[in-house]
């Protein structure tokens, strides 16, 4: 029987600064999560019951079909929506909607993201999500049937991208992702 190497959480040649800077990309990440958690929770209890006005009950009917509502037809959009469409529980008005809260508490996420990567301290930072995900037209949209909040989310993701290809120079993946992404 041979010896039996001691066993390591740690990858081998990896160093103190790398396990810190592993921990602070933790924290820094940790602030989207309790964002989108958050907005998720505000959303949720603030949502629509019923069709709302403008192109929700629209919306709401191409995705119990899978139609297309009207140009550009927001396709992923649609299949989402139907994804929450075909679950068997409750209104369909409220599984869709769900679909909108849901697509808009990401983006207040990915806001967290953005304002960090732009330099906010975490405090300025905080601020300027709450301001982002308690905007009057955002919440409105957010609580039902609407493609915005998946545009944002998108768009959000683009800029977060957009910002770490630059930042990467030319390594070719980060640049994939986002026009990935873009096509999305």
């Amino acid at each position: 029987m041979g010896a039996i190497a001691p066993t390591s959480f740690h990858h081998q040649g990896e160093t103190r600064f790398s396990r810190v800077r592993t921990m602070r990309r933790f924290r820094f990440q940790q602030g989207c999560f309790v964002a989108a958690g958050a907005a998720a929770l505000l959303y949720a209890l603030t949502l629509s019951r019923s069709v709302g006005a403008g192109d929700s009950g629209e919306l709401i009917l191409a995705a119990r079909g899978l139609g297309i509502a009207h140009p550009p037809g927001y396709a992923l959009w649609l299949l989402l929506a139907r994804l929450a469409a075909a679950v068997p529980a409750g209104a369909l008005a409220v599984r869709v909607n769900a679909v909108s809260a849901l697509a808009t508490a990401v983006a207040t996420g990915l806001f967290w993201l953005v304002a960090r990567r732009a330099g906010l301290r975490p405090p300025a930072a905080a601020v300027a999500t709450v301001l982002f995900a308690t905007a009057p037209v955002l919440w409105a949209s957010a609580v039902e049937a609407e493609v915005y909040g998946l545009a944002i989310a998108g768009f959000l993701a683009l800029a977060l991208l957009a910002a770490r290809a630059r930042a990467a120079r030319g390594t070719g993946r980060d640049e994939a992702l986002f026009f990935f992404a873009a096509g999305l």
